[in-house]
């Protein structure tokens, strides 16, 4: 038998991790560490720290507008406010439907910022597949982008939500208004009026190992889709192993969002 990592025909579940020859890492580009630490804090921590650092650097460009670190880091506060404000807790879901747009990452950390999961949904799916995700992940708040509330609306009308925010394109286009409701209910909501909310800094206390920050849906290929629990601590792994990918990054780079926010590798 070729030994390559050492630990051939060996029960894996009983190897001790030093044992194993590391043999990928003598591949890796100069300037890429082989072990780093990772911070243990909260999944939002990650915005607010960049935004103290460089407040007015933009965080987001989108069609022809740019959104800066401060900005978005104000606007998930007010997300935050937004939800606190409605009896939403720690613990609590609420389903995200969008498009690549800079909604996400502001909804995105003020649910996390109120200590609740945020339950990640393909805005292409059809009213049955966000039935069974609001249903299994018990979520009763969506966030979704206004092209697609007539896929929302059923089971707004079944009672099953407690809130929708409709999100536009235009929230973020200069000049541009966000069209009307579609309709005038209690439950519904433009997001540009979720903006009009006092921000608020009391967060419920994170702990960044256990906590889930997301829940992230497998495709169903082999069944009904599954909800993955990702922590905070997860999340922001994650991050600063793609950071730490590219040792010569800086806060000057810019990145081109092609892969969907809704899918795993974006996350």
């Amino acid at each position: 038998m070729v030994r390559v990592l050492g630990v051939e025909g060996e029960n894996i579940r009983e190897v001790e991790v030093g044992k194993i020859s590391r043999v990928w890492v003598k591949h890796y580009d100069a300037g890429v560490r082989a072990q780093i630490t990772y911070p243990t804090i909260p999944a939002y921590k990650m915005l607010d720290e960049t935004a103290q650092r460089i407040p007015h650097n933009p965080c987001a460009f989108f069609y022809g507008n740019y959104v800066t670190f401060k900005q978005s880091k104000e606007a998930s506060e007010k997300v935050c406010g937004f939800l606190q404000s409605i009896g939403f807790e720690k613990g609590d879901k609420a389903l995200v439907s969008l498009p690549n747009t800079p909604h996400y990452a502001q909804i995105a950390y003020g649910i996390m910022k109120a200590g609740g999961t945020v339950v990640q949904c393909n805005p292409l799916y059809t009213t049955r597949e966000i039935k069974f995700l609001v249903e299994n992940s018990e979520s009763e708040i969506v966030f979704c982008i206004d092209l697609i509330y007539p896929n929302v609306q059923p089971i707004l009308e079944e009672g099953l939500l407690k809130k929708v925010v409709l999100c536009s394109l235009q929230d973020f286009i200069p000049g541009a208004s966000a069209p009307d409701l579609p309709e005038k209910r209690e439950e519904l909501i433009k997001y540009e009026d979720v903006m009009k909310f006092e921000r608020s800094e009391k967060f419920p206390e994170i702990n960044p190992r256990e906590d889930v920050a997301m829940l992230q849906y497998t495709g169903g290929t082999t069944g009904s889709p599954k909800g993955v629990m990702l922590t905070h601590y997860n999340l922001v792994v994650n991050a600063y192993q793609c950071k730490e990918w590219d040792p010569k990054a800086s806060a000057n780079d810019v990145g081109i969002g092609l892969l969907p926010v809704f899918h795993v590798y974006m996350v």
